[in-house]
């Protein structure tokens, strides 16, 4: 990790403090824990941000985790003199001396259960230490069973003062994000250091699934077999870096779907340039944002889905397209959500079919159908067959050449019930089957 640059500079750690307390307030919320914040500052402290931010939200995601519900946690600062104080205090399980000897030590730290059975590894703390040595700081941990734990962090203080008519950057309302947005989605997150595997994955695992991968090459294995819906991944790991891993990703039907969005300490802009130019749709330094980070993943993933269902929905409307048009719009859509309508297509004359039949076309499995359409398109897969079997039907009806009636059309787009057809019609179209061959 030493490639991560720490710049510190003037920060207001209260304002960092709110920024987490701000994104994790929904777990906090869940375990009804009280969160009770105190500050005396009234200096500055010296610190890298995006360092701090990160040791903040290690810190207190661990204090709600391993705090029982109905709980309290803690947040106070002060100064005194040219050092400036934080701790963090839960009413949590706390640790024994022998589990506080080996997370400071990092050594044989094994995986440890919330009071909800929320997962923690003991990496994060690792990442503390470091981040905080880093920027000249203290950290200090002291807990007794069944009692709580208590986190008392050091940091240099600024010469100058802060004054209420500082100006300092608004509170980030936007981290408040609509969570179904990001629900069913599944990403990829590829670095060689677990530390950083292990905090992205914390920052995300409130939202999404995610799979870890410790290179490119294993980042490649796994996406062919899971095909995420986005991956995170660092540039210079061994074995295959992020840059190699993405041209890859891009000649596999399977894969060249997935956007790649890389998180990197080489922040050169020839660095960024060569990872856009690979395939990426973005460029985040190290050490991050949490917020940045997750705002990006939700607007990226928002902006897809929404695109998704627009293309979706002239696909299924126009029917027949020009050339150019399909085209067109087979650059945009996304290559499994392509495949799976041409599947619907072959096979949505078939009455019985079920969405076990849809995977197996597909070749794979019905979970994996299911979070992937929704993810795309925020339907599900029986949702968009229904869809395309009723659109198909309006193009037939409006066919002035057919002589075919309403129930020869339900027919033959896979409703076995005319009656049952005509319901779902004028529920999706608003008028009846009827009414389109009388026009």
């Amino acid at each position: 990790r030493d490639e991560i640059i720490c710049h510190p500079r003037e920060i207001d750690l209260k304002y960092v403090v709110n920024n987490v307390v701000l994104l994790l307030k929904g777990m906090m919320e869940d375990k009804k824990i009280t969160l009770s914040q105190s500050h005396d500052l009234s200096h500055y402290a010296i610190a890298d941000s995006r360092m701090m931010g990160t040791v903040v939200r290690n810190l207190l995601s661990n204090a709600i985790k391993f705090t029982p519900k109905n709980g309290t946690i803690q947040i106070r600062s002060w100064q005194e003199g040219n050092q400036i104080s934080l701790e963090i205090v839960d009413s949590g399980v706390g640790m024994d001396a022998e589990q506080i000897a080996r997370l400071q030590s990092g050594e044989n730290v094994t995986s440890t259960a919330g009071t909800e059975n929320e997962k923690g590894t003991g990496l994060g703390f690792r990442i503390c230490q470091d981040y905080i040595q880093r920027n000249n700081g203290t950290i200090l941990l002291s807990s007794e069973k069944g009692k709580g734990t208590t986190v008392h962090i050091t940091l240099p203080a600024s010469t100058q003062e802060m004054t209420e008519g500082t100006p300092q950057p608004a509170n980030t309302a936007q981290i408040n994000i609509d969570r179904s947005i990001l629900e069913g989605n599944t990403i990829l997150i590829v670095d060689d250091d677990p530390l950083i595997c292990n905090n992205i994955k914390n920052i995300l695992s409130e939202y999404v699934q995610t799979l870890v991968a410790k290179d490119g090459r294993e980042g490649l294995q796994l996406a062919e077999t899971h095909q995420p819906d986005l991956i995170l991944s660092d540039v210079d790991m061994p074995t295959m870096n992020g840059i190699e891993m993405s041209k890859a990703l891009a000649l596999s039907g399977r894969t060249k779907g997935v956007p790649i969005l890389f998180i990197s300490a080489n922040n050169e802009e020839s660095d960024r340039l060569t990872g856009l130019l690979s395939g990426a749709i973005d460029y985040i330094a190290k050490p991050f944002s949490q917020s940045e980070l997750l705002l990006k993943i939700y607007n990226l993933l928002n902006i897809r889905k929404e695109q998704q269902k627009r293309l979706l929905t002239e696909l299924m409307i126009k029917g027949e397209h020009t050339p150019e048009q399909e085209s067109e719009q087979e650059e945009k859509i996304n290559p499994f959500l392509k495949t799976f309508l041409e599947v619907v297509e072959e096979k949505h004359v078939e009455s019985q079919i079920t969405i076990e039949d849809l995977a197996q076309a597909m070749a794979v499995s019905q979970p994996t159908l299911n979070r992937k359409i929704r993810s795309l398109t925020g339907k599900t897969p029986l949702e968009v067959l229904n869809e395309y079997r009723l659109n198909h039907a309006l193009r037939l009806l409006q066919d002035s050449s057919s002589d075919d009636n309403v129930a020869d059309v339900a027919y033959s787009v896979g409703f076995n019930d005319p009656s049952y057809f005509t319901k779902k019609f004028r529920d999706f179209f608003g008028y009846l089957p009827s009414q389109v061959q009388n026009k």
